[in-house]
């Protein structure tokens, strides 16, 4: 019973209101009788400004465009209405709805036009940004490239400066032992013979209690020779000169031998004290060790007899390793040559 009268309560404080509003909608549309028929539709609106700019911002408003009253003499028929909209209410509404749309049109396109200008410049600026970013990577990467090549050259420098100090000690200490071998008379109780790499034989004899340290030592001195003569030849060096380098070693040097020293049959390694075998040979620097610090003559070469025929092993890797400067890229050379053959 409550929802009932509240609802019937709701539908007459409505029509009250529509009850209210009828004179003034009345009073709007001057009409006394019923039937009555008004046409409205968006017209401009006057302007309150003489600037057209300002004008031309106005909105526009709802006007009263014609009205049709029923009487005797013009009677409200479906004819008679569509002849007064055909005629009079469309001509007076259509073209400035026409120029609305028109306008909403042209409101739209410039709105997508303004779009497609921002979405344009900010491809353009992220395009440069893109080239920029491109341009910076490059220059990086060529300072980068720069340095990393300056860095090889220098260490290139560096090895190449170590390595014609190391070739330089060692043809000193070559050109000393050449002169302590000279000076010394060769032993009787073994006599060593060696194939050098160029085919040269060589001959010496030792005492027992020599290390073979002296061996290895006249095989260098052997096998520099022709190089040493040409190195001497090239850089101009004098015959006082050479002689005061022949009296004694270079101070703080330690000579290593890059090679090894093998009998043809049966093979067998000539053992070399640790300290004076190069890194690359461990193995048989271990072996030495087993027998001693310093190995003699007379223990290497037990039981091969007075004469002993060896050959050496590793000529490649001690070139290598005491050839100067301008040595190592003239045999660099070579074995391009070699390999293009």
């Amino acid at each position: 019973m409550r929802h009932v009268l509240s609802t019937f309560s709701r539908r007459a404080h409505l029509q009250a209101g529509a009850d209210a509003r009828a004179p003034a909608v009345g009073q709007t549309l001057s009409y006394i009788a019923l039937p009555f028929v008004a046409f409205v539709a968006l017209q401009p609106s006057t302007p309150t400004s003489s600037n057209p700019a300002t004008a031309s911002t106005v909105a526009p408003r709802l006007r009263l465009l014609t009205r049709l009253e029923h009487s005797s003499s013009a009677p409200l028929t479906a004819a008679s209405l569509h002849t007064h909209l055909v005629t009079l209410v469309l001509p007076r509404a259509k073209p400035y709805l026409a120029r609305l749309r028109a306008q909403d049109a042209q409101h739209a396109a410039d709105r997508l036009a303004r779009d497609e200008a921002e979405r344009r410049v900010n491809e353009l600026a992220r395009r440069d940004e893109e080239k920029v970013l491109a341009v910076r990577r490059r220059e990086e990467e060529r300072r980068r490239a720069e340095r990393e090549a300056a860095e090889r050259a220098e260490r290139a420098q560096a090895e190449l400066r170590e390595r014609e100090r190391v070739a330089g000690l060692a043809r000193r200490w070559r050109a000393w032992k050449r002169a302590e071998l000279a000076g010394r008379p060769e032993g009787n109780d073994v006599r060593v013979a060696v194939r050098l790499g160029d085919g040269r034989r060589a001959m010496r004899g030792f005492r027992a209690e020599d290390g073979t340290d002296e061996v290895y030592g006249w095989v260098e001195c052997e096998l520099g020779a022709a190089d040493d003569a040409a190195q001497a030849q090239a850089e101009g060096e004098g015959e006082g000169e050479g002689e005061v380098e022949q009296r004694a070693p270079p101070e703080g040097w330690l000579q290593q031998f890059h090679f090894r020293l093998a009998t043809t049959f049966p093979r067998q390694v000539i053992s070399l004290a640790p300290h004076l075998a190069a890194p690359s040979s461990a193995a048989s620097a271990a072996a030495a060790a087993a027998t001693g610090e310093r190995v003699s003559v007379d223990e290497a070469f037990r039981g091969l007899g007075k004469t002993v025929n060896l050959v050496v092993d590793g000529l490649e890797e001690r070139r290598r390793m005491s050839m100067s400067s301008r040595e190592g890229d003239d045999s660099d050379e070579e074995e391009e040559e070699l390999e293009s053959d």
